[in-house]
């Protein structure tokens, strides 16, 4: 888990502990997603998952300089409704989360099937696309799925059942 967080590149994770950011929260450390969209999600969101969030983006910015080695993704938590809750027809509508996630997953749309997101497909708008619970996403002219070769794969499963393993725990303590 630690390392499809992206919490196993030490010279970045070095970095963010000189910056003070050692303990900031990754992405998919927030999210909440509508059990059997996990898989979705992931496809749609990919290396952003491991994004560090935090609440000032220029500060960040301001010392990107120090950084000499390591791939790094930041997202601005700060000021902001959070992303999340609506009728479900949007992928965005089946995940809580902080308020990046409303540019990242805008303009994709649900569909229960594969023959269900095919039907759609000739009616989404120029830049909206359509995915399955199955992460299988496609846009008026293209298609993508990935089995398991994504190091991302699994990731918000595994996330909520840390958090319920960890309730479990305290409960019992």
């Amino acid at each position: 888990q630690q390392a499809a967080l992206g919490k196993g590149e030490q010279s970045v994770v070095q970095w963010l502990a000189g910056q003070g950011l050692a303990d900031a929260p990754r992405l998919a450390e927030q999210l909440t997603v509508e059990a059997g969209w996990e898989r979705a999600v992931e496809a749609v969101l990919g290396q952003y998952l491991e994004a560090v969030c935090v609440e000032d983006l220029d500060g960040v910015a301001g010392v990107l300089d120090s950084l000499s080695h390591g791939d790094l993704l930041v997202l601005d938590t700060g000021a902001g409704e959070a992303a999340g809750g609506g009728d479900a027809a949007w992928l965005l509508d089946r995940v809580q989360g902080p308020k990046p996630l409303n540019d990242l997953l805008r303009g994709v749309r649900t569909a229960g099937s594969l023959p269900e997101a095919l039907a759609l497909r000739g009616r989404l708008a120029a830049g909206e696309s359509v995915i399955t619970p199955e992460g299988i996403w496609l846009g008026r002219s293209w298609l993508r799925v990935a089995r398991d070769a994504d190091e991302h794969a699994g990731v918000l499963a595994r996330e909520q059942e840390i958090k319920a393993l960890q309730a479990e725990l305290a409960g019992l303590n």
